[in-house]
Formats: C-alpha cells, structure tokens, sequence
C-alpha cells in the first residue's frame, strides 16, 4: 500500500531545486555578465535575486523580468568589477514553500589589450636605432657628395 502510494504522490509535493544557473557556480569569468539566470526543476514564483560582493555588504538587489516559469533571468543594470560574488536566490516553489540557496563566482578583470609584448618594443627600439643610422649615413654621404662637387661643404 505505502509503495502505491510512493509512486502517485505529485510531483507539486516536492520543492523546486536548482538545476542550472549562469554564471555557474564557482565559475570564473572574464567580465561582468549580463544577467544571472536560474533555471529550476519546475515553474516557481515570486523570485527575488540580492548579489553580494566578498566583503559581505549588500551590492544590489536585482529586478527580476520572469514569473511562473522554471527559468528566472535577471538583468545585470551595472557592470560588476573584478572580485567574488555570492548570488543569493529565494523563489516559492508550486506547493508554496519559499526556496533558498546561494552560490559563488568570480569576476576576472578583462585585459584591456593594450599591453605591448616584450618582443614587439625590442623590435620596435632596433627599427628606429637602424633608421636613425640610415640617416646619419645618408646626411654623411651628402655632404661628401657636395664636397666632391663644389670643393668645400
């Protein structure tokens, strides 16, 4: 009897789980994201996203654009700076019951490209160095040429 009753108990008995979210848990990455998106096992309401940086103080809460979906996307209204964040989310679940649960990641400075490599400002040294002798000896042989042609410079 228990075991008939086990496999039709609803799935609504059961509270929404976290089953993906972007950025991933204990990710790194390159850049502030866009947005956070949560993607739970069934259609959850009422979503409130906060975002709190590595020292602890409350960085923002975050307006969240879906209700009554599985998926909850929040978008970013600022870029993040380089550091760890925690995403702390609570939703209710189809039976009710408020769900919570966090997780971190990391924002990774972009480089900005425009660093130089080692090699490029030594080649870039020899190249002016040669035409700064390319025209030393130029000016030398012109004034040779003259002094050749007119007898004094």
């Amino acid at each position: 009897m228990l075991l008939i009753l086990l496999i039709f108990v609803p799935r609504a008995w059961a509270h929404a789980e976290l089953q993906n979210a972007s950025p991933a848990p204990g990710a790194s990455i390159k850049g502030s994201p866009a947005t956070i998106e949560l993607t739970f096992n069934e259609a959850v309401q009422n979503p409130q996203i906060m975002l709190i940086n590595v020292t602890g103080t409350r960085q923002l809460s975050i307006e969240v654009r879906s209700a009554s979906s599985p998926v909850v996307r929040a978008p970013l209204a600022t870029q993040l700076e380089a550091g760890v964040y925690q995403v702390v989310w609570i939703v209710d679940s189809a039976d009710a019951h408020a769900i919570s649960g966090s997780y971190q990641f990391e924002v990774i400075a972009v480089d900005s490209g425009l660093g130089v490599a080692p090699w490029m400002v030594v080649a870039l040294i020899g190249a002016g160095f040669v035409l700064a002798l390319a025209i030393w000896v130029w000016q030398q042989r012109t004034r040779f040429v003259k002094l050749l042609t007119k007898g004094s410079v």
